[in-house]
């Protein structure tokens, strides 16, 4: 069951895969206030950090086994006292829970910091169009 919706899913991708050569016209680039509301919206920062928090926790449960046993093989030597089933959450000293509490309390901060230099980096576009203007007029001619 599981391999067939594999196999639906990637037969989907690919018959669908032409349609964005197919459309005319191109959407125009979102505006740097769009992109501000978008990092300021509080559903949008729970979605990132809910992906950043199943990141992580993905991250932190992986075994580190399989590196262990290519360093030992690359090395000839054993690497550390780790137990087999040891995971980088083990090395890290965290857990999943306190890093989503460090990932919840800064990814908001931080994405309503990007939204403002959105809106920064639209009112400084005109002057740093004019400084590359003035500086590709101040080069030397071939």
């Amino acid at each position: 069951m599981r391999r067939s919706s594999i196999y639906f899913a990637t037969a989907l991708v690919v018959a669908l895969a032409p349609l964005p050569v197919l459309a005319k016209d191109e959407p125009a680039a979102p505006r740097a206030d769009e992109i501000a509301a978008k990092f300021n919206d509080p559903l949008t920062q729970y979605a990132v950090a809910g992906m950043l928090s199943a990141m992580a926790k993905s991250l932190l449960e992986m075994p580190v086994a399989p590196v262990i046993q290519a360093a030992e093989q690359a090395s000839g030597k054993r690497v550390g006292n780790l137990p087999r089933d040891a995971r980088v959450a083990d090395l890290a000293g965290t857990d999943h829970e306190s890093v989503r509490d460090q990932i919840v309390t800064h990814v908001p901060r931080a994405m309503s910091a990007l939204g403002a230099f959105a809106i920064s980096a639209q009112a400084m576009a005109p002057e740093l169009e004019r400084m590359a203007r003035q500086m590709r007029e101040s080069l030397p001619k071939r």
